[in-house]
């Protein structure tokens, strides 16, 4: 498909003829455009007009609001900048583009696909081999490159012209470095030998309003272009068997030229674009021609696109690039993505795809030892788990075809060929195909433009002095998608230049120490399965145990999410950790502990650390396999806002196992990976509450925003763990759910600050597309009516706020009922023995349940002057 396109200019027309100068972001099947001053534009389906955009209710798509572009001045309207939709949304909406919805595919896709299918049927084992894997196009090969003028549009550039574009070896023109065939020749290492035969130019049977019509689908009339050019060919006797074809006849690639500028707008008419040929073109000499791609000529001829699309036509090769543009997949650093902001000088193709089309000019697969990597040539390393996944590594210089290269140094490609560089979220179902490790740990590749995204930086790729290693105890790190250990260790990394050498060590998983984020965690990276946020490790007392390991560490214990007690203010409270090694080695390290508000997304802005961070609580070393107890940590009085629950934040660290950096938590997507990737980090967001039968329980939490960002979020609750009969109300801001969609709840009322909504007894239910700005941080709240009638038993409830799809938080309550040795009433502050009569008459909202009566007279509870005289104050 064309290459993408990031911040270019535009100039679009208008249905009054009116130019107006855009700036868009995408591809053919996804883009977003805005005018020069930052305003999101979008056409309207009606008028034809391009218009500001507004956000649609739902927040799914972006809607022209009636102000014209050209016309209206969106700041005096109050407008807002750069708006965006959802990544899922602009997934899905890339997804479902004409071109993507054919059921049909191109020929390329179809040999790629059967050359996958192939792959995965042959038989694994450990190591990639020198051999390259089948797909290989190496030798001389030859396309069709077609000049098509219009009767009132002559061409200007020259069939001689345009052949030495294609063709010519050592060519220079329009600032380009080389031809078609120099590119490749290039990077090929002189194995792939392009040539492409140049027609003259055939003149279209109608004018170009013809072609570019914007009432007729986008594609249509370029297809009955392109067929008319070839049935010209046809007629005229040209000897289509010239043109190099696979093993079904099909004609590798199909080039369109059209005269003149691009005159349409976006994905209308003529717009450069790849597609195939429906019906195909039987063009006699055993040759049958399907892909093309088709651009204007323009004034100038750049290789940058042509180079791009007959990588995918000739040699197969897949778009790394994001098709909703939600990310930047291989960025600058392949062709096949971004390529590069220089069109006439385009960056290389990256290793995996020159490995794949038989391109290397040395392969070496890496076991302990020392290594020297010629950024010269094609030499890489591979590291595999599988034929399908592996690590593959080249050393990139900038210069030469690389001149445009954000960094240099060296490169290391982490490569799931069942992956697909249109998913960037960087779990174990969803990732890319081909995936820059990125030295810096910020992921910039995954990200959009908006949210600390780039297509490459100065601080990508590895060398001396600053990344020297790469491994286990890095980040990234050097793990397999699914989440275990390839023992792959890189160090000593030189400083970049034209060779460059590392070492890779002797293997061995080492000690790998982990905190569980729920009772079935396992330690696997990323987290497989079960919830987030209520880690069983983290635990809170209000007195020091006397013998924690004995009390924590037992197989019983291990399997209780219940330990522990409510935080008691005006005192030192004590944490615990039980921290499990699930490595080859025994080991220790450091912990650290922080504490937030209860929130269904407690940002990093909001945590407050419990630990010394320049000297944090001691991991004892941990047998293999094991488990140990770290603590008692001293949650000082002085620091503890109140009586109540919290939300803990447990970090830990060991030599060869670190912890990850909070301070690398910029964007929503660092903050997925950070509590879904590192069994290093875990949540405790899980609070156990004593209850009675018969009465109502408040359960508040917090929902906040992130910085810098709008958010549309999904509410979950979850009552499907609550016995039959137990009712539960939600109250949250009337301005944040006023547009949501709902799922298993209704709303009963509201007033101008709230509203509350009935959630359906044993369901999970939803309130969808929730509207949170950047600065909100807001309570809301659950009311929990416990029937009369309720059996002894725990209960458990969760509120989790999902974000594209991705559970960002979870609030879990655990209510543990049973008839208790006191009643309190919250109201008057009065505590009775249960079997007082004036105990019987306190209203459900104001029933407390009391097992520790001192501790109840501490918080300012008075005894009844009837069953509990020597606590009454008077």
């Amino acid at each position: 498909m064309p290459m993408p396109f990031a911040g270019k200019e535009f100039s679009f027309t208008q249905p009054d003829g009116k130019k107006i100068k855009v700036r868009g972001w995408g591809n053919q099947h996804y883009a977003v455009f805005e005018d020069l001053k930052g305003f999101s534009i979008v056409k309207d389906p009606k008028t034809g007009f391009y218009q500001y955009a507004k956000l649609s209710k739902d927040g799914k798509r972006l809607e022209p609001s009636g102000a014209v572009v050209g016309v209206a001045d969106p700041k005096k309207l109050s407008m807002d900048m750069h708006l965006r939709i959802p990544k899922q949304e602009a997934k899905r909406q890339a997804r479902a583009a004409p071109f993507l919805q054919e059921k049909k595919k191109t020929r390329w896709q179809e040999r790629r696909e059967e050359a996958r299918a192939k792959k995965l049927a042959a038989p694994k084992k450990r190591g990639v081999t020198r051999a390259p894997p089948g797909e290989q196009r190496t030798g001389n090969y030859t396309g069709l490159c077609l000049l098509i003028q219009f009767p009132d549009v002559a061409g200007t550039i020259t069939q001689a012209e345009v052949d030495d574009f294609c063709n010519l070896q050592g060519y220079n023109q329009n600032g380009n470095n080389g031809s078609v065939y120099g590119y490749f020749n290039d990077v090929s290492g002189g194995k792939f030998l392009y040539n492409n035969i140049v027609t003259a130019y055939y003149t279209a049977q109608h004018p170009r309003a013809y072609y570019t019509d914007t009432t007729i689908q986008y594609g249509t009339r370029a297809r009955e272009l392109i067929t008319e050019a070839l049935n010209d060919l046809i007629a005229n006797g040209f000897n289509f068997a010239q043109l190099s074809a696979d093993n079904t006849n099909h004609i590798y690639a199909v080039n369109a030229f059209y005269a003149g500028p691009c005159v349409n707008n976006w994905s209308e008419g003529l717009w450069p674009h790849s597609w195939y040929l429906e019906p195909q073109v039987n063009c006699g000499n055993n040759r049958i021609a399907m892909d093309y791609q088709i651009t204007d000529m323009g004034n100038v001829l750049t290789l940058a696109t042509f180079c791009h699309e007959n990588g995918h036509m000739v040699c197969d090769f897949p778009d790394l690039y994001d098709y909703g543009y939600e990310s930047f997949g291989a960025g600058d650093y392949c062709l096949m993505a971004s390529g590069g902001p220089v069109a006439g000088n385009p960056t290389q193709v990256g290793a995996y795809l020159k490995y794949k089309a038989g391109w290397a000019d040395k392969v070496t697969a890496l076991v302990a030892g020392n290594y020297l990597v010629d950024g010269t040539i094609n030499d890489f390393l591979t590291y595999s788990k599988s034929p399908t996944e592996y690590f593959i590594i080249e050393n990139r210089i900038q210069g030469g075809r690389d001149a445009a290269l954000p960094d240099a140094g060296l490169a290391i490609w982490h490569v799931d060929e069942n992956g697909s560089n249109d998913n960037e979220q960087m779990t174990a179902a969803s990732h890319y195909e081909c995936a820059l490790e990125q030295a810096d740990g910020f992921f910039n590749l995954e990200h959009d433009s908006l949210h600390n995204g780039n297509p490459g930086d100065a601080t990508d790729l590895y060398g001396a002095p600053s990344d020297t290693a790469f491994g286990a105890a890095t980040m990234p790190g050097s793990n397999w998608w699914d989440g275990t250990a390839s023992a792959l260790e890189i160090t000593n990394i030189s400083v970049p230049g034209q060779t460059m050498t590392l070492t890779v060590g002797g293997g061995g998983a080492g000690c790998d120490l982990y905190l569980r984020d729920n009772l079935q965690d396992d330690g696997t990276e990323p987290l497989a399965s079960g919830g987030i946020s209520c880690s069983p490790d983290i635990i809170v007392y209000n007195q020091q145990l006397a013998d924690p390991v004995g009390d924590l560490g037992s197989a019983a214990a291990m399997q209780n999410n219940a330990l522990g007690q409510p935080v008691e203010a005006g005192q030192d409270n004590y944490i615990y950790l039980r921290v499990t090694n699930r490595g080859a080695q025994p080991g220790g390290g450091t912990a650290r502990v922080f504490w937030s508000e209860v929130s269904a997304l407690p940002t990093p802005a909001s945590w407050h650390e419990i630990t010394d961070p320049q000297n944090p609580a001691v991991i004892p070393v941990i047998g293999v396999p094991g488990v140990g107890i770290v603590g008692p940590i001293t949650w000082d009085s002085a620091s503890i806002p109140g009586i109540g629950h919290y939300c803990f934040i447990g970090l830990i660290d060991a030599p060869g196992d670190p912890a990850p950096d909070p301070s690398a938590i910029h964007t929503l997507d660092n903050y997925y990976s950070f509590i879904r990737e590192s069994n290093n980090a875990t949540w405790k967001n899980f609070n156990v509450t004593d209850a009675l039968p018969d009465s109502v329980q408040d359960m508040e939490f917090k929902m906040q925003g992130w910085p810098r960002t709008r958010l549309y979020a999904d509410l979950m609750i979850d009552l499907t763990q609550l016995p039959p009969g137990m009712a539960v109300m939600l109250r949250i801001l009337k301005r944040v759910s006023e547009d949501a969609s709902l799922k298993n709840a209704k709303i009963i009322r509201e007033t101008d600050l709230y509203r509350y909504f009935k959630v359906t007894e044993g369901k999970q239910a939803f309130l969808r597309n929730l509207k949170i700005k950047p600065s909100d941080k807001f309570g809301a709240m659950l009311q929990v009516t416990i029937p009369k009638g309720a059996p002894d038993g725990n209960y458990q409830i969760a509120v989790a706020e999902i974000i594209d799809g991705r559970e960002m938080g979870r609030v879990t309550q655990m209510y543990a009922v049973k008839q208790f040795p006191y009643i309190g009433n919250r109201k008057t502050r009065e505590i009775h023995e249960n079997t007082c009569n004036y105990a019987a008459k306190i209203g459900k909202k104001n029933r407390a349940a009391i097992s520790d009566l001192q501790q109840a007279l501490r918080h300012g509870y008075d005894g009844c002057r009837f069953c509990l005289a020597e606590y009454n104050k008077g």
